[in-house]
């Protein structure tokens, strides 16, 4: 039986038309009464890679293979730096407001 046929007895199981007796694979010896005699029987693949470059692609898999990594580097003039020190002052601006109106509040 095959992986459609067990999928399709299934479903029709679930949905009670098809009961457990009219299974085409029942058997009364087993517990639950269906059987699946190809479930496990494996077949052996044998897989071989071709290791041909594709004519469109010819000439250029060879760089992407020697590309080093892009380096990373601090630039202290970027926006993002700009941003982080802009957030930074806004921060240490904030605290020194809250720490002013906590210790007015004190007295």
């Amino acid at each position: 039986m095959s992986s459609p046929e067990r999928w399709e007895a299934k479903q029709l199981k679930a949905s009670g038309v098809l009961g457990v007796k009219d299974h085409p694979v029942y058997h009364d010896e087993i517990e639950e009464g269906v059987l699946y005699q190809d479930v496990c029987a494996e077949k052996e693949v044998e897989v071989e890679l071709n290791e041909d470059e594709p004519a469109f692609l010819q000439g250029k898999t060879k760089y992407l293979i020697d590309m080093s990594p892009v380096k990373i580097l601090k630039n202290p003039e970027g926006s993002l730096s700009r941003a982080r020190a802009l957030q930074a002052a806004l921060s240490k601006e904030r605290k020194e407001i809250e720490g002013q109106t906590k210790t007015k509040n004190d007295h």
